[in-house]
């Protein structure tokens, strides 16, 4: 499994199919505390127009995302809804609570999968094309370029 780079993108905005009502819906057993924590009280939701702009590699798709992959033209299915979490740095593009991050993110992107476990689904994700983790799918990586 290749190391995170560290560019921030899967935190600028945060994508996720859950929202925070979802997470509050959920028995005690399905998720960490941790985890339904962030959702209902770290994470704020941003509108879909804002968070596209911080995503060019995604486009409008009807009431989710679509990403395109620009080397085989396939189209993923990404996420519907979006967040701004309260410890992203957004100047230094890090995680201000690391060591006490939740599940999801710990997880990111594979859910801890890798190497022969990685399925069509993994191979399909629809991650930012500066993510270190495209190599473990066979896609390149871009290097990030700084905004002003």
């Amino acid at each position: 499994m290749t190391e995170c780079n560290g560019c921030g993108c899967c935190c600028d905005p945060v994508m996720s199919a859950v929202t925070p009502l979802d997470m509050a819906r959920l028995p005690p057993w399905a998720v960490d505390e941790r985890t339904r924590r962030w959702y209902q009280e770290d994470l704020t939701p941003l509108n879909r127009k804002e968070a596209l702009a911080k995503m060019p590699w995604l486009a409008q798709g009807g009431k989710t995302a679509l990403a395109l992959d620009g080397t085989t033209g396939d189209v993923t299915i990404a996420f519907s809804m979006f967040y701004k979490c309260r410890h992203f740095d957004t100047e230094t593009r890090t995680c201000l609570d690391y060591d006490n991050r939740p599940q999801p993110c710990v997880d990111f992107p594979f859910d801890g999968r890798s190497g022969a476990q990685l399925n069509h689904m993994d191979k399909a994700a629809a991650l930012p094309p500066e993510c270190s983790f495209n190599a473990d799918i066979g896609r390149p990586v871009q290097i990030r370029v700084k905004h002003d």
